[in-house]
């Protein structure tokens, strides 16, 4: 299990190196397999989010980004698309900011949600190639904390910045390293 979340009629869904699996309190039932027809794009789920708006299940697999609808079982796929027409295959991270918006860490790259043209852009000012972005949050400052193959990374989005964290902190330097 790599992920999970609970709906608001109280299922967890668990993200697995096999597709989504839902638990109702008594039993595990295996919804979603990878890379079926109407499957998700990957076989191995990386991260869950639920929408605290439409009840959907945002999904991040090896294969890109899918939004999993609880209720029907219904699979829509979202292209990641960077400016210069490169298609990311692998979604692994997935996080609601403090105001709501949607940001995705990819195999090398960290999107956002764009709420005006319905579709994810790829982070403003975010020219870092990083490797997996396993793991992202917010701080109560506002910065963007990126958990990487690379290092731990902080993202401003007012400098438009991402720089390592332990180059900015000998302190923290000694946490990490």
């Amino acid at each position: 299990v790599h992920d999970f979340v609970e709906d608001k009629q109280g299922f967890i869904w668990l993200g697995t190196q096999r597709g989504i699996d839902r638990f109702d309190g008594h039993q595990f039932t295996q919804v979603i397999k990878g890379e079926a027809p109407s499957g998700l794009p990957g076989s191995s789920v990386y991260a869950l989010e639920l929408d605290p708006k439409s009840g959907l299940i945002w999904t991040a697999t090896i294969g890109g980004l899918a939004l999993f609808d609880p209720i029907s079982f219904q699979v829509t796929h979202i292209p990641l698309i960077d400016h210069g027409g490169y298609r990311h295959q692998s979604a692994r991270s997935l996080f609601f900011d403090a105001t709501g918006q949607l940001w995705v860490g990819t195999e090398n790259s960290l999107f956002v949600y764009n709420a005006d043209t319905s579709r994810f852009i790829p982070a403003p000012g975010f020219s870092a190639r990083l490797k997996n972005i396993n793991h992202i949050t917010q701080d109560a400052s506002g910065l963007y904390w990126l958990a990487t193959g690379d290092g731990l990374y902080i993202y401003d989005t007012e400098s438009v910045t991402a720089v390592l964290a332990s180059e900015i902190s000998t302190e923290l330097n000694s946490l990490l390293y």
